[in-house]
């Protein structure tokens, strides 16, 4: 018969010691607890430190913060003293948020190359997917896709970790959540636009006139078409092929907007418009991603909760749309 504990099961991915030594359970991307004062702090992937030992644990149990432990999971006292668990429980999905995995490496960007060489190595690169989040390399899955289910991504964790321990013996599962709500306000295909903003993102030009856009688009006739739109609403349009040249071109002349595709000839969207937010340019540059007809719900989430583009609209692109779009992120 298996013995039911008092504490709370939190699964053991999201208890973890950062880097000043303190132990904190993860609740949200951002935020963590403290687990022997209680108290929140902000985090950011920076902060962590490594995975938690069962010796940590069994130091919080003689502190009495623990009951018990396994791989899987660890369950947390609530102590009345401070109420600091009083609302602790297992994280599951809610009908209202949409939650996916991915693996932090802990290993910083510079060390990308080493993680995609290893992969290759490994004989995984048509499987995984490494790129770069808050200067740290992730792993997701084919094609740039968080895992839906926890247990994938632990699998893959203990498979990295098995087979390359030196490289990937501090990587954790993270998730990336956000509410079904959201999603929908933010989603450009949404059914409850307003009807004012549709009118006027479509005769409205004195947001779009003079402004200077740059266009990454590797099809001629998707390039020619979009940049025809664009000067017809007498705006600036310079185009490039690669990731590359748009940097080259950003850097040149101030630009309002970068509309791009993810698949790049030099290197990924993603890593192109993590660059483009590192060169502290003196005007803001609003990003607008175009993705491949097989893009999911979840590459949709990433873009707009974690790579934070102005817009996410899926091919074949829709004029009008992509012109609404430009006028919202534009109007701000």
């Amino acid at each position: 018969m298996n013995k039911t504990f008092n504490g709370a099961a939190i699964p053991r991915y999201q208890i973890f010691v950062l880097g000043d030594g303190n132990c904190v359970v993860q609740w949200s991307e951002n935020s963590v607890q403290d687990l022997m004062s209680g108290n929140y702090r902000p985090y950011t992937h920076h902060d962590f430190g490594h995975l938690i030992h069962d010796f940590e644990l069994d130091r919080l149990k003689s502190a009495g913060v623990v009951e018990h432990y396994n791989r899987a999971y660890v369950w947390v006292y609530a102590l009345p003293e401070n109420n600091r668990f009083g609302t602790l429980r297992t994280l599951d999905k809610s009908s209202n948020r949409v939650r996916s995995y991915y693996l932090n490496t802990t290993l910083p960007f510079d060390r990308f190359d080493e993680v995609l060489s290893k992969l290759q190595s490994l004989g995984l690169m048509d499987t995984y997917w490494a790129t770069e989040h808050d200067n740290v390399v992730a792993i997701f899955a084919k094609d740039e896709k968080p895992f839906v289910q926890l247990k994938d991504a632990e699998t893959v964790q203990r498979h990295l970790s098995a087979a390359a321990p030196d490289l990937f013996k501090d990587t954790a599962v993270a998730f990336i959540e956000t509410s079904r709500s959201e999603m929908a306000l933010k989603s450009a295909d949404s059914q409850d636009l307003n009807l004012d903003v549709i009118i006027a993102a479509q005769t409205d030009t004195s947001l779009l006139e003079g402004k200077r856009v740059v266009i990454v688009i590797k099809d001629d006739l998707e390039s020619h078409t979009i940049c025809h739109m664009f000067g017809a609403l007498s705006m600036v349009v310079c185009t490039a092929r690669t990731a590359g040249e748009a940097l080259q071109s950003l850097e040149e002349q101030p630009s309002e907007l970068l509309v791009m595709e993810l698949q790049l000839p030099d290197m990924h969207g993603y890593e192109l418009i993590a660059k483009v937010r590192e060169m502290g340019l003196s005007t803001a540059v609003h990003v607008i991603v175009l993705a491949e007809p097989r893009a999911t719900e979840a590459d949709q989430v990433f873009a707009l909760t974690i790579a934070k583009v102005d817009g996410y609209l899926v091919k074949p692109i829709n004029l009008p749309q992509l012109r609404q779009t430009v006028w919202t992120a534009l109007k701000g």
